[in-house]
């Protein structure tokens, strides 16, 4: 069964990862109407491996430098050609549902603007691994604010209404992997989607991630933190006076967290960082 459904892939070089990221997706119990691949590789013999790893499904192909992923993501969004975007990560691997329980989400609930779901890690076939970029929680929920935008989900698995994705206009390339932000981009667009209708984190949409090593993990929590203290110095400097409540938040989680984390202090460091190059960005 084909749905009207874009799913969007970005991809910078992760063959293997991305081959198997597209026939779980082309596999899945709702294939989508195209899959879009944003290849800011030298891979060349990339997307005619996708294309055969997408089998019966339509593979649109975007090939750009490496400007970083929200670029790559808004490239994809000019050209989407369905009503629902489904975007995930060129190592994560989505279940067989996932299109299907997200898109029945959306159905049941006209004024979602957008659903997010479990991020679970993948088997370590190593023994050597740890998660990175998890999200456990079994329990659904619908969030109506944006006050704390990371709780809603993560860019891995994030499947919205296109019209809303571009009245946002898409994602701030300042934020996310490739630029001086480092990451956030997801918390974000999360954070401007919110203004424009419910957001549902639903358990049933799952994707799952690459476990990668313990010294890749330690360097994602400092750019996590920077990220989400860029955005956060974005929106203080727009003026958004809510922004001083969503940072003292963050910097509240992040201080009880340490208390079982030493890591923590990675997330702080990378935060206040982002806060200062968030305050000074150009529009």
């Amino acid at each position: 069964m084909s749905i009207a459904v874009s799913v969007v892939i970005t991809t910078l070089g992760r063959r293997e990862s991305l081959l198997r990221c597209v026939r779980a997706v082309a596999g899945g119990s709702a294939a989508p109407a195209e899959i879009v691949i944003v290849d800011q590789s030298r891979d060349h013999d990339l997307v005619d491996a996708c294309v055969s790893a997408a089998a019966a499904v339509t593979v649109v192909a975007v090939r750009l430098p490496p400007d970083g992923l929200s670029a790559a993501r808004n490239a994809a969004l000019a050209i989407v050609r369905q009503p629902i975007v489904a975007e995930t990560d060129d190592d994560c691997e989505p279940d067989h549902d996932w299109l299907a329980a997200a898109t029945s989400a959306l159905e049941d609930e006209p004024r979602l603007v957008g659903v997010c779901g479990p991020v679970l890690p993948l088997p370590d076939p190593t023994g050597t691994l740890v998660p990175v970029s998890s999200r456990t929680s079994q329990i659904s929920e619908t969030f109506e604010q944006a006050l704390e935008p990371w709780r809603v989900g993560s860019g891995g698995n994030l499947v919205v209404r296109t019209e809303a994705l571009r009245a946002v206009r898409g994602y701030d390339e300042r934020l996310g992997a490739g630029s001086a932000g480092g990451a956030g981009e997801d918390v974000d667009v999360l954070h401007r989607l919110l203004r424009r209708g419910p957001i549902r984190y639903d358990a049933q949409v799952v994707v799952r991630h690459e476990q990668k090593p313990r010294g890749a993990r330690r360097a994602t929590r400092a750019r996590y933190g920077r990220g989400v203290g860029a955005a956060i110095g974005i929106w203080l400097r727009r003026g958004e006076l809510s922004a001083t409540l969503v940072l003292a938040r963050w910097l509240l989680l992040r201080l009880r967290l340490l208390v079982h984390d030493a890591d923590e202090l990675r997330v702080l460091a990378g935060t206040a960082g982002g806060l200062l190059y968030g305050l000074r960005a150009r529009h």
